[in-house]
């Protein structure tokens, strides 16, 4: 957690602050230089955008545009934290546009709690699993 908040305190002059979940579960926190290439070389081709709200906070998530005909795996953490059935590959999560369009920073304490998000949301996966 003190990774994540050093690299939430860091100068925005580096880029856009998000969150890289990967089909595999992990994540990263990081800050990308925010281009469409920045974006399109984390999930590994075209992006599609998925909009959802997260505490009242609204953000998007980049995923790849063509995750299913690449039979990407499902990346079963994004789901859970989306809300979507089935969400393939790779994932940048950032804020929602400004009102020039502009991508924004990720909320930063989504950013900070990924840790206990990330546990709980595999918690529960592991459940339903189980059960």
């Amino acid at each position: 957690k003190e990774m994540i908040m050093e690299m939430i305190n860091t100068n925005t002059d580096d880029g856009i602050l998000c969150v890289i979940i990967k089909a595999d579960a992990s994540v990263e926190v990081k800050r990308v230089d925010g281009s469409l290439e920045a974006y399109q070389q984390i999930v590994g081709g075209y992006i599609e955008p998925v909009d959802f709200t997260w505490n009242g906070r609204r953000m998007s998530a980049y995923v790849n545009e063509e995750g299913l005909i690449h039979q990407l795996p499902i990346n079963p953490l994004l789901c859970a934290i989306v809300g979507h059935p089935v969400l393939c590959g790779d994932a940048v999560i950032v804020g929602a546009p400004d009102k020039d369009g502009e991508t924004t920073d990720v909320c930063t304490a989504f950013a900070a709690n990924m840790g206990t998000l990330e546990s709980a949301i595999r918690a529960r996966l592991v459940e339903k699993v189980v059960l």
